[in-house]
């Protein structure tokens, strides 16, 4: 948090929400999953979750980009979607592997609520509601 801090405006929204970012940190699934307790059934629905979840994010990104009023904003959100697919792929693939993680297409209802509503505003949005639909992931 501390690179956000250097603007004003990230400052005052990052102070606003100190008490729901605690609560996050305290989440079980978060504490189990640093401490290394959560249990591998839960870890694997998150994976596929999450691998469901960046092939949306990456779309949406494109889409964004293609929003874009200039070419190095838009360049930059193209790279932004490429880079959510080459860095997380390996990721995912090296789990995957490990846990032997079986592939599958159905987004649980948070992944599906989400998905549907960054791809909506990247799509059907404007400038401004399709960046501040996928801000809060890259936050």
């Amino acid at each position: 948090m501390e690179l956000y801090m250097k603007n004003r405006f990230s400052s005052i929204a990052f102070l606003s929400i100190e008490p729901v970012m605690q609560a996050i940190y305290n989440h079980p699934f978060i504490v189990e999953l640093i401490d290394g307790t959560l249990q591998v059934e839960k870890f694997v629905y998150y994976l596929q979750q999450d691998r469901l979840f960046l092939a949306c994010y990456s779309r949406a990104l494109a889409l964004a980009g293609a929003k874009m009023l200039n070419d190095d904003d838009s360049d930059l959100m193209l790279q932004l979607a490429n880079q959510v697919i080459l860095s997380e792929r390996n990721i995912h693939n090296f789990y995957f592997h490990e846990y032997r993680v079986p592939d599958t297409d159905i987004k649980g209802p948070a992944c599906l609520a989400y998905c549907s509503h960054i791809l909506q505003r990247a799509a059907l949005g404007t400038q401004a509601e399709a960046l501040a639909a996928l801000l809060v992931s890259i936050w």
